[in-house]
């Protein structure tokens, strides 16, 4: 198994560095490090509007990735180191590759850290590190971020859920848990001597060697890889593949209910105390245009017919 550490911090490169040795062939094992820039990494399968706060991560230059691997929403910046492990699926055991990480951990000085729900990694109340997998063809990726110094209050902001919103949708929404930094447990601690512990523990598993670099350029002239970059930071593949949802959202003038399709508003209505309100106006905006209206819309006039139902809520 070799080892690579990515010299890149782009978390658009650093995914598609990872797909193109996931999807290599022959496949090589590999085990690969890499840190990002401050960027929220969704899971495969779930819903960007419901994860995390968009605009706030918009205004303050936080990058937002769909994985290609399922789980749950991630926050990344240069103080959370990630690995991956690219094996063969046959090779493929979640808790063996897992229990390594364990063993770094508590090389490094933390104990009680163990595998818990959702293959994530706790210490005492709090998660430290989690983890996600993919499979395709013959080949397994199982990739994890773990907390060293990460800016936990950049994390809350990012992925703060606005209360005023309530989503029906058939998409796999993340399990909320208080988190930690390991360098809370030991301040010596930084994502190089992680890195280097997991390297050791590593061993056990068949990697050997020193860590080399990898970077964009190792795929220069790579047309694939090219492909992987443009697709990592499109629109198609990280809002508008989201299964359609409901939202519902309290908003000043009652309760609006917007049907969203690839990211756009389908149908909007407006349910306040003067009674139901259809608001196309609303209807093919893109879901964060929507909103914005929204706030500005004029209380509706009252209804002429005096027999309409009227509604406080949702049923």
């Amino acid at each position: 198994m070799q080892i690579l550490f990515s010299s890149e911090t782009d978390p658009a490169l650093n995914a598609a560095i990872e797909e193109q040795l996931f999807r290599a062939s022959p496949l090589q094992p590999t085990l690969l490090f890499y840190r990002n820039t401050p960027a929220v990494l969704l899971g495969r399968n779930q819903n960007p509007w419901q994860e995390c706060n968009l605009r706030w991560c918009r205004n303050n230059g936080v990058s937002i990735l769909r994985r290609l691997s399922g789980g749950g929403t991630v926050f990344h910046d240069l103080g959370n180191l990630n690995y991956a492990f690219i094996i063969a699926r046959d090779d493929y055991d979640q808790q063996r590759y897992l229990r390594c990480i364990i063993s770094a951990l508590q090389a490094v000085g933390i104990d009680g850290a163990r595998i818990c729900d959702h293959f994530s990694i706790w210490v005492g109340n709090h998660k430290v590190a989690g983890s996600a997998f993919a499979l395709s063809g013959r080949a397994a990726l199982l990739h994890g971020c773990i907390l060293v110094k990460t800016d936990l209050e950049q994390l809350r902001l990012a992925l703060h859920q606005d209360p005023r919103d309530h989503f029906t949708a058939t998409t796999v929404a993340s399990v909320r848990v208080p988190v930690k930094n390991l360098s809370e447990i030991n301040r010596a601690l930084s994502c190089a001597s992680v890195r280097d512990a997991i390297c050791r523990a590593a061993q056990s598993l068949g990697s050997e060697g020193s860590i080399e670099s990898v970077a964009a350029d190792n795929f220069s002239g790579n047309s694939a890889f090219a492909t992987a970059v443009s697709n990592f930071t499109s629109e198609g593949w990280t809002y508008n593949r989201t299964a359609d949802f409901i939202l519902e959202r309290q908003c000043p003038n009652g309760s609006a209910r917007l049907d969203v399709s690839q990211g756009r508003i389908r149908q909007a209505t407006l349910r306040s105390p003067d009674g139901c309100h259809n608001l196309p106006q609303l209807q093919g905006l893109r879901l964060d245009d929507a909103l914005d209206t929204l706030e500005q819309l004029p209380l509706p006039d009252k209804p002429k017919d005096k027999t309409s139902t009227h509604f406080t809520t949702f049923p």
